[in-house]
């Protein structure tokens, strides 16, 4: 069997790329992993150990001052706008699998009550093991919360909905109040919705049936949204989801017919305002655009508000809205991010693409238009004054022990090159992009990613990168095994063109 040489591109930043006459191997040297902490560490050997960066899976700011925010493997909890952190996760079983969503979903209704889906894959209630137990076998449990974290009751186990459909580990929760609530469970062949009456403690199945997208916004203990699946569809209920009915908008004057919607879930002021993002896409070769509507009666009618047309081929708004006020994340070009805010009936004075970044791949989670946190590929910023300053208030760690020291600088790694040329062969030795080049990096990344035989063209690789939850993409080197035939577009210009999307 062959052997994969892949270079990654971490965060479409790290590019390795070169034309090789003569098979080559690429070798990247790491440090030898520093000795973690042990109880009888001197302070100064605790000291030598690195604070690293937690990356945030999902998070959710409640208040001017407190939220909280996702690891997957840790639930973590603020009460001074991330200056300080702490570990409220429910005690729970660890996955063999770490890189499993083991909180798979979280939902607080205000500053002190909270539920969330922690997987184990221990088959009995009281999480003992099993002697059936097998790895990747997963049962959900719903934790429920009433002072914030500091304390959790394991409330219900999920109930599996077939013999033959096993729980995939994704799943999403929203309540109306501290009874009623609904669950979209992730099983094998997509996700299955489940509803409660009692808090958690027993679920039921709605009579419909309804096979709807994955993220839900309970309004009232009767009408539910429900938004995502592979159309990026949008659906309402007025009957705690028995019957679900979908929700379709007039493209909006501005924006062509041909284009495509993608619907998001709504956000709402009351039971009454509220205001939903649309995006648009075309074939290849097509502007995007975003609109943003709004109701008055609760969803049943919505009218076009305001227009983002012209947008880049294929952009995606990830924005929110409080009151009323538009707010549109702008990825940070290498510092910090920035914002587009839009009042009722305002258009921007000029395209949003000619600001200091590009709609999409910051998420916003805003308590008010001038307070508010976005979560950048991982890093987690925080503003007071509606975007003019920002400060990183991603969780830390060392040594795994959450900490309020700064992230440890590492020392950049070189790369070397290896020829495997025939004895008596001539072999030119190409100059490789360095990670100790500017704005190189080198390091081991915990984001997800994928592994691609070609380097795809530009256009498909900026879709990917705004549309997808995938961070890295693995590529081949010439005189890989495994590169393929139509490997074409891996040149030094594709490289810096890749590079200067993300």
């Amino acid at each position: 069997m062959s052997k994969r040489l892949p270079v990654y591109l971490f965060g479409l930043c790290t590019v390795l790329c070169a034309t090789l006459s003569e098979a080559q191997t690429v070798v990247l040297q790491r440090h030898a992993p520093k000795r973690a902490a042990s109880p009888s560490s001197r302070p100064h050997e605790i000291t030598a150990v690195p604070v690293v960066a937690i990356p945030i899976r999902s998070f959710k700011l409640l208040s001017p001052t407190t939220g909280w925010a996702s690891t997957g493997d840790r639930l973590l909890w603020t009460t001074d706008n991330g200056q300080h952190w702490k570990d409220i996760s429910p005690s729970t079983p660890s996955l063999a699998d770490t890189s499993v969503d083991r909180f798979s979903g979280t939902f607080f209704l205000n500053t002190q009550d909270g539920w969330t889906l922690y997987l184990t894959e221990a088959a009995n209630k009281d999480h003992t093991p099993n002697p059936d137990w097998r790895p990747g076998i997963y049962h959900t449990y719903l934790a429920a919360t009433v002072d914030g974290g500091t304390t959790w009751t394991t409330v219900s186990e999920l109930p599996r909905p077939t013999p033959w459909q096993e729980v995939t580990g994704g799943g999403t929760l929203a309540f109306s109040d501290d009874l009623h609530g609904w669950v979209d469970l992730g099983v094998s062949g997509g996700g299955v919705l489940f509803a409660t009456s009692d808090g958690g403690r027993t679920w039921r199945r709605p009579k419909g049936d309804p096979e709807v997208g994955v993220d839900i916004l309970a309004l009232t203990e009767s009408t539910v949204f429900f938004a995502g699946g592979p159309d990026h569809s949008l659906f309402v209920s007025d009957d705690a989801a028995d019957t679900v009915q979908e929700v379709s908008l007039t493209n909006p004057p501005g924006i062509p017919h041909d284009l495509f919607p993608l619907y998001s879930l709504p956000v709402f002021m009351n039971e009454h305002s509220g205001y939903e993002v649309v995006n648009y896409r075309g074939p290849l070769g097509s502007k995007s655009a975003a609109a943003l509507f709004a109701t008055r009666d609760g969803g049943h009618t919505w009218n076009p508000d305001r227009v983002l047309s012209n947008l880049d081929e294929g952009s995606r708004v990830e924005s929110t809205v409080t009151e009323g006020t538009w707010i549109i994340p702008l990825a940070s070009r290498g510092g910090q991010p920035s914002l587009v805010r839009l009042h009722p009936k305002e258009q921007p004075a000029a395209p949003v693409d000619e600001h200091s970044g590009k709609p999409g791949g910051c998420r916003p989670s805003f308590v008010n238009p001038d307070e508010g946190w976005l979560s950048c590929q991982g890093i987690l910023f925080s503003t007071a004054d509606s975007g003019t300053t920002w400060t990183v208030i991603t969780p830390r760690a060392r040594n795994g022990v959450l900490t309020d020291d700064p992230v440890t600088h590492e020392e950049r790694v070189p790369v070397q090159m290896k020829s495997n040329s025939r004895p008596g062969s001539v072999s030119a030795r190409p100059k490789l992009a360095s990670p100790a080049d500017e704005g190189m990096q080198s390091g081991i990344s915990e984001h997800l990613g994928f592994d691609s035989t070609e380097a795809l063209p530009l256009s498909a690789m900026q879709i990917w990168w705004n549309s997808s939850p995938y961070y890295d993409v693995a590529i081949y080197l010439p005189g890989s095994p495994n590169r393929s035939s139509r490997h074409t577009y891996a040149t030094a210009d594709w490289v810096t063109a890749v590079s200067a999307q993300g």
